[in-house]
């Protein structure tokens, strides 16, 4: 016999929902204490129990090593909370990826991945990248990203990639931001430190020594599509640091050494648009196809051989406070100057201290310093906050 249905009334049906409400599964901490690659206790095993909103912590002897013969996958909205960089390696062992995030929100921190097989870590989802070092990992880099993904104090080390991207490959669509990070050592047919197809600001980071396998190959970025560079160091990257082919601004960087063995170190080769502002470019400029723009935004120190002018990286414009200068231009080595990345600091006398006078200029320099120390800011990277800043700003003590 069938039996009609009844409506619920409205009170019972909202009693109902909050029932449902108060019984979800609170947020849980999965702590992983074996380095085996699978049973209980493992990271694998973790991966596979946690829920959404879990956090997956390590209760490990430092520093420990976890081999992971095969990808690791996590497809739900978890945090991997390692306890540092240097204390927990995942190891593809060469023969595998590391970490594969699918369609989820993923924080993954303080931890490393290393020998990774075409990849140490590929995000399809929304992830989050922080205290991480990525080093070792060959075939197709140290990082391939097709989502959305944020890079915090990170290193991308000795990472090699046959095809694009030694460090990192951002595919078309993705959106990537990088910030207070190192690329170091990495090589790739195009773009040894980044090869940028989608969206990515880069900020407060440094690149250094990255190499290409092709003569248009650029050592540390390769740009086919928008890509902002603030506050960073590109140096003694093999072949030019930067080969652009689409949208790239260049903000408060400082840009120098940058060439292979015998042939004039080369800043930025571009075929489409390039907006330079307050950065120091002591490499040479090109543009490489008729319609490719290369703008001042003001404020610049670009190299040239005097007294030809021949290929500065913007155009001499006194009424934009841009300045050229010839290689005896006095410059200090790469150290640890503060903050989590080498960098170059302006020495005393130089033509970038307080240089800043057509941009207004606020925020911090590449070390996290605020921006201005003295009157006004300083041209590149780095604000200086020697002793002779005293005199510059008019007190002394």
């Amino acid at each position: 016999m069938n039996q009609s249905r009844r409506s619920i009334p409205h009170h019972v049906a909202f009693g109902f929902a909050l029932l449902v409400v108060s019984t979800s599964v609170p947020a849980a901490t999965i702590v992983v204490t074996a380095t085996t690659n699978s049973g209980a206790g493992s990271l694998r095993q973790a991966l596979i129990d946690a829920n959404h909103g879990d956090t997956v912590t390590f209760d490990l002897p430092a520093p420990s090593t976890i081999a992971v013969p095969s990808v690791l996958s996590i497809s739900k909205d978890i945090t991997l909370r390692g306890p540092g960089r240097d204390m927990l390696i995942l190891d593809g062992g060469s023969s595998s990826g590391v970490i594969q995030v699918g369609g989820a929100d993923a924080v993954i921190a303080g931890l490393t991945l290393r020998h990774g097989r075409n990849f140490g870590l590929r995000n399809l989802g929304r992830a989050v990248l922080r205290d991480c070092a990525v080093t070792g990992n060959v075939g197709g880099g140290g990082l391939e990203n097709q989502g959305n993904l944020t890079i915090s104090e990170c290193v991308f080390q000795d990472n090699r990639s046959s095809v694009d991207g030694g460090g990192i490959y951002n595919a078309p669509g993705a959106t990537l931001s990088v910030e207070r990070s190192t690329f170091r050592g990495n090589f790739a047919r195009f773009g040894g430190g980044i090869y940028n197809s989608g969206s990515v600001l880069i900020e407060g980071s440094t690149f250094v020594g990255n190499r290409r396998d092709h003569n248009r190959g650029a050592g540390a970025l390769y740009n086919d599509g928008i890509a902002v560079l603030n506050n960073s160091t590109v140096v003694d990257n093999e072949v030019g640091a930067v080969l652009n082919f689409s949208q790239l601004t260049i903000t408060s960087s400082t840009i120098v050494g940058n060439g292979p063995f015998n042939v004039a170190a080369l800043a930025v080769a571009n075929f489409d648009r390039v907006t330079i502002s307050r950065s120091i470019l002591l490499d040479t400029c090109r543009n490489d196809a008729p319609s490719a723009t290369i703008t001042s935004g003001g404020d610049n120190i670009a190299f040239a051989e005097l007294p030809h002018l021949e290929n500065p990286c913007v155009p001499l414009d006194e009424a934009l406070n841009d300045r050229v200068v010839d290689d005896s231009f006095p410059f200090p080595p790469l150290a640890d100057n503060g903050g989590p990345t080498l960098t170059y600091k302006p020495p005393v006398g130089s033509l970038a201290i307080d240089g800043v006078e057509i941009n207004s200029c606020t925020g911090v320099d590449q070390r996290g310093m605020i921006r201005p120390i003295g009157p006004r800011c300083d041209i590149g990277a780095v604000e200086s906050e020697d002793a002779d800043v005293l005199f510059r700003t008019g007190f002394d003590g």
